[in-house]
């Protein structure tokens, strides 16, 4: 079995590629999928990812 690795910058086609997969429990998976839509609808915004050498918080 393989599997393909792609990272999404862009909330749309994230959705568009792993939301059939997310939406069979969305219990489960509600933060992700609330979080997408409102990146989607610009509620949310990320003004950059972390970079390499971020230090973790916790």
């Amino acid at each position: 079995m393989s599997t393909t690795v792609r990272a999404r910058g862009c909330p749309a086609e994230f959705k568009a590629t792993v939301f059939p997969f997310l939406q069979r429990d969305p219990v489960l998976n509600s933060v992700i999928l609330t979080n997408t839509e409102d990146r989607i609808r610009g509620i949310l915004h990320d003004p950059a990812p972390p970079g390499p050498g971020s230090a973790a918080v916790g």
